[in-house]
């Protein structure tokens, strides 16, 4: 991905062709001197090689999506969340135009340092809302895989301030590539990232005909080379109603999405605050060139374009309330006689049941050199630390470790008579 790199839904690349082919959606602009093209969706400012994201560098949370559905086999991205067995992604990329789920199993592909995983699913879950209809928005869904994903795959959590507008973000998937003035002309399949900066609620779009979202559901971007006459909310800030959207992006590591990147993150700090959702381009009515920011007058992911992701913040109730609970591994079982919970049971054990030896203390606090649990340190305490003796295994910072014959002394010299028979 580069500058010229769409990040939108244009991710949704078949193994021959888009899944939305060449077909544009010509909108009845509200403000009638706008005429805008959307589509489904990265591009970069220099080389997109420069961009390849290699296992065990970073975002190796971030899948290739094989989407088998009843009109044909798709590619999208995803990214696994925190529970390990959820992967977070575009609703388009599994249902049909009119938003009906047509997907029938998924491949989620793993680049780790160790090798590539793959892993199935068959359950998904896309927000009821979802009409296929992206300019409303509700462009998200949950993908939940067939087993838990092996622990050496990179967990995500959500992104829940609504703080992002203004931040720069980083941007990763695997659809198609190229750079900003040449537009996404590589292939998808290969995993690359970037940055670029939020420039605004996708509301700020509302003035572009079919374009009503939820307010404060979408966020957008646009693809910036550095100059002014690419700078496309600086363009088009007037015709959309709004002003002060001008900014000329983050320099040579600006990326934009384009197919196969639909569903793919957008992190801040590491969390996921986007989902990859769809591409739009404007043009003016009549009047002097030049009628529009993008350098081509195609919708390919270069420069001049807008990006819309779904926002992620907005939504985090619903993501957490559809995701798998899973439990967390019960803590390992104590040896008896390990009061510090260290692994071993030795000479710090001991210290902390001498420590408060015939004292009340609170039930069932180990550290208090209580592991009888009947609120009173004493010989059953000390005969459970005894009679468990070296067991575990020592830390390494572990003090040496008396030998049993020089516990027992030490118990005589406290008339602990008791313990003596009890040391092995």
């Amino acid at each position: 991905m580069h500058r010229s790199y769409q990040y939108v839904c244009l991710g949704l690349v078949s193994l021959a062709t888009l899944l939305i082919p060449s077909q544009v959606l010509i909108a009845v602009p509200v403000n009638p001197n706008l005429v805008a093209q959307m589509r489904p969706l990265y591009t970069t400012v220099d080389d997109p090689a420069l961009h390849v994201t290699s296992p065990g560098v970073a975002f190796d949370g971030v899948t290739q999506l094989t989407l088998n559905r009843s009109d044909g086999t798709f590619i999208c991205s995803g990214t696994l969340l925190n529970n390990g067995k959820e992967l977070l992604t575009a609703a388009h990329c599994l249902t049909d135009d009119a938003g009906n789920l047509n997907t029938n199993s998924i491949t989620a592909k793993f680049q780790l340092p160790s090798g590539t995983i793959n892993l199935n699913a068959s359950a998904f879950t896309v927000h009821p809302s979802w009409n296929g209809d992206f300019g409303i928005g509700y462009d998200l869904a949950l993908i939940t895989l067939d087993n838990i994903a092996p622990t050496d795959v990179p967990r995500h959590e959500l992104y829940r301030a609504a703080e992002e507008v203004g931040q720069v973000v980083s941007k990763a998937g695997y659809g198609k590539s190229g750079n900003g003035n040449d537009g996404d002309i590589l292939n998808a399949g290969t995993k690359r990232s970037g940055l670029n900066s939020y420039d605004a609620l996708g509301d700020v779009l509302e003035a572009v005909g079919g374009i009503n979202p939820l307010t404060g559901s979408q966020l957008a971007y646009d693809f910036d080379d550095g100059t002014s006459a690419h700078d496309a909310f600086g363009f088009f800030d007037a015709s959309l109603g709004v002003s002060g959207l001008d900014d000329l992006g983050v320099g040579i590591d600006e990326v934009m999405s384009a197919p196969g990147d639909s569903g793919g993150p957008t992190f801040i700090n590491n969390l996921i605050a986007g989902i990859t959702s769809y591409g739009l381009r404007l043009d003016l009515r009549g009047g002097k060139p030049p009628r529009t920011s993008d350098v081509d007058n195609q919708l390919n992911s270069t420069f001049g374009e807008f990006a819309v992701d779904t926002r992620v913040s907005f939504f985090a109730d619903w993501i957490d309330a559809n995701m798998t609970f899973i439990p967390p591994p019960p803590p390992p079982p104590l040896l008896d006689g390990d009061l510090n919970g260290d692994g071993f049971v030795g000479i710090d054990d001991l210290n902390l049941v001498l420590s408060n030896w015939n004292l009340l203390v609170t039930p069932d606090d180990l550290l208090s050199g209580d592991p009888s649990g009947d609120g009173f340190v004493g010989i059953d305490d000390l005969n459970t630390v005894l009679g468990n003796w070296n067991t575990g295994t020592p830390p390494s910072t572990s003090t040496s470790i008396p030998e049993p014959a020089g516990i027992t002394l030490f118990c005589l010299s406290f008339g602990l008579f008791a313990c003596r028979r009890r040391v092995r």
